[in-house]
């Protein structure tokens, strides 16, 4: 019982020091290359919000018409399968983005104009 609680401990430091290191390599790929600049601004000025939430919208209709149109049928095909993992990716896809531009970036930084974040 010891060595799985041992194990378990090594695995969530592991796990920690990875997504420490990938996280700070993203932000710092992001803040050099200009990319987090223009996703503040863009949670700032919200100027696609509308067309992303009609785009959420089409999936979250096209995901559910498939499982409704499988339920009808019985079964499901490959291709419905398929179709449906697709359309679940990309449910998840704009959920994340949507988030992140316009929950998380604006609360992180609100007024970032560019530079290093920490002085």
């Amino acid at each position: 019982m010891r060595e799985f609680f041992k194990q378990g401990i090594v695995q969530i430091l592991a796990q920690l020091g990875i997504c420490t290191v990938m996280c700070g390599a993203a932000i710092g790929l992001l803040i050099s290359s200009g990319w987090l600049l223009l996703l503040s601004d863009e949670g700032r000025n919200k100027t696609f919000l509308i067309p992303a939430l009609i785009a959420f919208a089409f999936v979250i209709y096209a995901y559910i018409e498939n499982k409704r149109t499988c339920h009808q049928k019985g079964f499901s095909s490959t291709g419905d399968k398929i179709w449906g993992i697709i359309l679940f990716m990309l449910l998840s896809a704009l959920i994340t983005v949507l988030f992140t531009l316009y929950v998380f970036i604006p609360w992180w930084i609100p007024n970032y104009q560019g530079g290093f974040l920490l002085p």
